[in-house]
């Protein structure tokens, strides 16, 4: 019985009625986990413990957890097209990190100055980082003509990043009244200097690395109720080919799209990713709640 690992200060742990069920509870491989989720009467036909008892023991526990708070309700920020709000479920999520990937010239940089304008109309404020170079302000004002409204901040190497997203960031959120940071790109120069070396020790730091900058960034997500989103370089990632090209049209993976009922242009669009991955690897990927990729598609 794994109470203690998790109710350490429980005084259950110490409660003889409860102890003197500890046996039966491990014989059938019931957790604390099962307790709190799954019925007292299921549990008691599966254990030969009375119900009342499991009762009392899911209440006891329910009482001496202090409640963290409650859920905030979902918030977004609308991407100003009706049909990729649809699609993202309702634009980008507030509270939580979005990665944008593509190739060059697929269009990151123009929806995220769309953001900015969206976000400007609803009467809030936007940080743009721009890691890759200056930032266009002409074709931001064309996209967005309140520049009041956006803070512009150029790094040009990862020195300067990690003390704009460290230091000068949180003391401009704290000011108020944003909601949304856009990086544009994240990877620009972490991704030069996570290359460097082809060590264990070297991998092993990199990847500790990420895991600051990830955590970090969902932190300020958290704490100012920011949407924060990042664009991202993507690496090619040949696919392994199994069978030769002219008996794919008769494998599975290729008629799986059209067996499940997906349209011609989400077929076209799996086909097109498929080939490409986002630059940082799955350590970076697994930080970020949601994950989108632009491309061209030939008509």
């Amino acid at each position: 019985m794994d109470l203690y690992k998790h109710f350490p200060r429980s005084r259950l742990n110490f409660s003889h009625s409860f102890t003197s069920y500890f046996a039966l509870l491990k014989k059938h491989d019931i957790t604390v986990m099962d307790l709190l989720t799954t019925s007292p009467r299921e549990l008691g036909l599966k254990s030969g413990i009375p119900e009342k008892e499991l009762v009392y023991f899911v209440e006891t526990l329910r009482n001496e957890t202090p409640v963290i708070g409650k859920l905030k309700p979902a918030e977004w920020v609308s991407t100003g097209d009706d049909v990729m709000d649809s699609t993202l479920c309702g634009g980008i999520a507030v509270g939580c990190i979005t990665e944008i990937f593509g190739e060059s010239s697929t269009g990151k940089s123009q929806l995220c100055m769309q953001l900015t304008r969206s976000v400007a109309l609803a009467g809030w404020k936007s940080v743009y980082i721009s890691t890759e170079s200056s930032l266009e302000t002409r074709r931001l004002q064309e996209i967005n003509p309140d520049l009041n409204s956006v803070y512009c901040i150029n790094c040009t190497d990862l020195e300067s990043q990690q003390h704009i997203l460290e230091v000068q960031l949180p003391l401009l959120l704290k000011q108020g009244g944003f909601k949304l940071v856009i990086i544009d790109s994240i990877s620009h120069h972490l991704r030069v200097e996570l290359s460097a070396g082809g060590s264990y020790r070297r991998f092993v730091e990199n990847r500790h690395r990420l895991l600051e900058i990830s955590s970090h960034l969902n932190e300020l997500c958290d704490e100012f109720a920011v949407a924060l989103v990042v664009t991202n370089q993507i690496s090619d990632f040949p696919e392994r080919e199994i069978i030769d090209s002219e008996y794919k049209p008769i494998s599975f993976d290729y008629q799986l799209g059209w067996l499940s009922g997906w349209d011609d242009a989400t077929i076209r669009g799996m086909d097109f990713a498929k080939g490409m991955i986002p630059s940082l690897g799955l350590q970076w990927s697994n930080a970020n709640m949601s994950t989108g990729v632009l491309g061209v598609f030939n008509q």
